[in-house]
């Protein structure tokens, strides 16, 4: 297990790499207090993923890394979901895309045909079910048979009659040729009278606008199996000798089945086997309502899935990492969200275990609240996972997507909420390699050199690694056990949203209840109370959410305060001592180490907090890393700051906690005052972003930088139609109107003290795309002049322009005379003296 843990960013690698900025990044980061870092391939990389090169450039990081004395976690995707290896899975094994279950169900028309256009793919079922007057099954039948293929789409073009080799060119008369195209799946049958309904059930390979076009079958062995061929192995024959070591584990990153309701071809061979009847011609249920039956059939539908994902993904990569001496660790997905989690492979409590470092991500500036609960639940759900399989060390990947002005502030105030939900190692999203063009708008900023408040950063990595060092220690105590209904959601989704969307919220609000009364309590699946209902004997109280509808094997009740206490179960004394000060505010969290027992509580308010635990204890400073003694068990919570509490007997001689008074209502400048811009670090004059455009039919007097498209339009024919054509389709494609003359003009004043230093023009290389010419001051700006040097990021491009300017008012006109869709600016253009 680790002994540093302060935080390890993940290190976006999104450019080329080049060795001598990677070992300036990586001394940079020695200084600013990074416990280590995770190798985090990202949009933009220009070395190629999983070539000879990137895997000796990552071979050179760890050597360095392992000089540096820093930890260099791999990261197991390029970007992220994992399992597609960069989507080269895909591209090699077409086979391994993956199939989402849709059953359309089909009644009768008025001329009494079923009838049916069911697209082109695979055909899994199609069952005829007829309804009795109550509305359950009264009868099924297989028409299969019913379902053929069909191309009726046309399409017409001019031919000539002369197409054989050698008479090119000889037109005897010219005629048109017919032809139909793309085939489909049609259902076309009559059934006996009564109350019928056919669901046909396909097997769609389904595009997406992810990374990837498409997903990849996680629930095929194969398919993971060479995952880890292309990734894993790769990652071991270069790097092995430092697994263990310097290389302590490897990052997986929101991967899942596939897509859903997920089919895989192994699924109704094993479905068969945990249930004893045949899945397709029962697959209607997933998406139909007749009561139990209905929900028996999801559950076992859900948890043959959730096996075969646990098996084929789960099992073999965390075996593989365990047999090279690696950590694993990263977070599934949703783990705010167990509805969602259920129609994503299942619950995430049970895949921690596989986990060495279970975590979640949070990815937003925002923090849960007794307003909006969700973002309560999830940080504590996997930490209570954690403490069930014995998992020492909690992450949180965070920071993510927030505005370049986010600081060290930012970074506390989610710091500490995450610390009283029970996160113990952070992991800051992230460090950007380079902030070339649109990388720097990368889900939020970087707080690396780039961000001008970097000089903070050791400052903030020294404070959690602090107070990591003791919430690491123990084990989270819990008097109360919070049932998160993993079986209920699975009986509910896809078909019962609403029903299972309002057990969600009462979920929420039960685990939201128990943090504002300060009763200790873990979060578990019920699963686990069907199959070891002598867990219960380790809870005072055994509480679901209001809704739930399963008898569970122990006894349970809904979240009333008076009965949990009735039960035993004790919630922290902490009583204000100041007007306007609420317990209720407080977040908090109890770990136990031997005779000793730490309270983590976070002020989930903007207003201060004066109260009074009547234990004795000591307060801990993570700034100063100091304990001190209190007066009466008294304290102060800064708003949206947390504080660490030691209950018990105060050893040694400590200084007296001085009560702060007089703190004012804390206010962010983030969330007021949003920055959504970039701001160099230093010496910057000028940021100029908004520009006067002129494109010969239309003006724009102020317009942010931007591509042709972005600001005219598109008229690429795969956006228009998404629908591949006939290779002799003779349609006319939309008259473009590119290319154009395009100019984008704009002013800058400079004063006389602006000339004491050179004067800088600085953009990035990825600012301008396609032939552009920069005028200033109606001069044109000769770009044999301009050149590669580090200002705020390594691909900076500079320009001397004092001799183009002069003090007061300056122009500068970039200009395109024959810009194409593309061409255009993708970042702000800077003036530096």
């Amino acid at each position: 297990m680790l002994n540093n843990y302060n935080p390890a960013p993940f290190w976006f690698l999104n450019h080329r790499l080049e060795e001598p900025e990677i070992l300036r990044q990586l001394q940079l980061m020695r200084e600013c207090g990074v416990s280590g870092f995770f190798i985090h391939p990202r949009a933009g990389l220009l070395t190629p993923y999983g070539s000879d090169e990137w895997f000796t450039k990552v071979r050179f990081i760890v050597e360095a890394a392992a000089m540096l004395d820093l930890k260099a976690w791999l990261y197991d995707e390029d970007p992220f979901p994992s399992g597609a290896a960069g989507g080269r899975i895909l591209m090699e094994n077409p086979e391994f895309a993956a199939r989402r279950i849709i059953v359309t169900a089909v009644k009768r028309d008025e001329n009494g045909l079923f009838f049916a256009d069911l697209g082109p793919h695979r055909l899994i079922s199609a069952t005829a079910v007829k309804i009795a007057p109550d509305g359950s099954v009264l009868e099924e039948c297989d028409v299969y048979g019913s379902v053929g293929v069909i191309r009726n789409k046309w399409f017409a073009s001019s031919w000539n009659s002369s197409y054989f080799v050698g008479m090119f060119g000889k037109i005897e008369y010219p005629h048109y040729r017919a032809e139909t195209f793309n085939p489909q799946l049609r259902l076309e049958t009559t059934l006996p009278e009564g109350d019928w309904t056919i669901y046909c059930t396909v097997a769609a390979i389904i595009a997406n606008d992810g990374k990837y076009g498409l997903s990849q079958d996680n629930l095929n062995p194969d398919c993971v199996r060479r995952f880890i061929e292309l990734t894993h192995e790769k990652y071991a024959e270069t790097l092995g000798e430092y697994f263990g070591s310097t290389i302590p584990g490897i990052f997986t990153d929101e991967p899942s089945c596939g897509t859903s309701p997920p089919w895989t071809p192994s699924l109704p061979k094993e479905f068969f086997k945990d249930h004893g009847y045949r899945l397709e011609p029962k697959l209607y249920h997933l998406f139909a309502d007749f009561g139990d039956e209905s929900r028996d059939f999801r559950e076992h539908y859900w948890r043959t899935v959730g096996r075969l994902y646990k098996t084929n993904f789960w099992g073999q990569i965390s075996q593989w990492c365990r047999k090279n001496n690696l950590l694993l660790c990263g977070h599934v997905i949703n783990e705010e969200n167990p509805m969602i989690q259920a129609v994503s492979g299942g619950s995430a409590f049970g895949y921690q275990n596989f986990f060495d470092i279970p975590g979640f991500d949070h990815i937003t500036p925002n923090i849960g609240s007794h307003q909006y609960p969700a973002l309560n639940f999830g940080g504590r759900f996997i930490a209570s996972a954690a403490k069930y399989h014995g998992h020492k060390l909690v992450l949180s990947e965070c920071f993510g997507c927030n505005a370049f002005n986010f600081g060290f502030d930012g970074m506390r105030k989610v710091a500490d909420w995450l610390f009283a939900l029970g996160i113990n190692f952070l992991v800051p999203h992230g460090f950007y390699y380079s902030y070339d063009g649109w990388r720097k708008n990368d889900a939020g900023k970087s707080f690396f050199f780039q961000d001008p408040e970097f000089s903070r950063f050791k400052e903030f990595c020294d404070y959690a690694g602090n107070v990591c060092s003791f919430l690491v220690k123990g084990k989270i105590t819990a008097d109360i056990c919070l049932i998160n209904p993993a079986r209920m959601f699975r009986r509910l989704m896809p078909r019962e949203t609403d029903a299972a969307t309002v057990l969600l919220d009462n979920l929420y609000r039960a685990n939201q209840t128990l943090l504002e009364t300060h009763f200790t309590f873990v979060i578990m699946d019920d699963d686990l109370f069907f199959d070891t209902p002598e867990l219960a004997k380790d809870f005072k109280a055994v509480v679901v959410p209001e809704g739930y509808d399963l008898e569970l094997p122990v006894q349970t009740s809904a979240v009333n305060i008076q009965a949990l206490k009735a039960a035993g179960a004790v919630s922290l004394s902490i009583i204000a001592i100041a007007p306007g000060s609420k317990p209720e505010d407080l977040i908090s969290i109890v770990k136990t180490d031997g005779n000793n027992q730490f309270v983590y509580l976070f002020n989930n308010s903007a207003q201060a907090g004066y109260f009074r635990l009547e234990q004795a204890c000591s307060i801990y400073d993570g700034i100063k890393n100091a304990n001190y003694k209190l007066t009466n068990g008294e304290f102060c919570v800064t708003g949206f700051t947390g504080v660490l509490l030691k209950i018990g007997n105060i050893d040694g001689i400590l200084p007296v906690y001085s009560m702060p008074a007089n703190i004012p209502v804390r206010v962010f400048k983030f969330d007021t005052e949003p920055e959504w811009e970039y701001q160099p670090p230093r010496g910057v004059v000028h940021r100029l972003t908004y520009w006067h455009v002129t494109t010969g039919t239309k003006v724009i007097d102020r317009h942010k930088f931007c591509l042709m498209r972005d600001m005219i339009g598109t008229e690429l024919p795969h956006l228009i139609e998404k629908q591949v054509r006939p290779i002799f389709d003779a349609a006319p494609e939309l008259p473009s109107v590119y290319p154009l003359r395009v100019e984008f003009s704009t002013e800058f004043s400079l004063s006389t003290e602006d000339f004491d230093k050179d004067l800088l023009l600085v953009f990035e290389s990825e600012t301008f795309s396609g032939d552009y010419q920069i005028f200033i001051n109606g001069r044109e700006l000769n770009k044999n002049y301009i050149r590669r040097q580090l200002v705020y990021d390594a691909w900076n491009q500079v320009a001397e322009i004092k001799s183009f300017c002069h003090p007061g008012r300056n122009s500068i006109k970039i200009i395109w005379k024959k810009a194409a869709e593309f061409d255009g600016m993708r970042s702000s253009v800077y003036i530096k003296a």
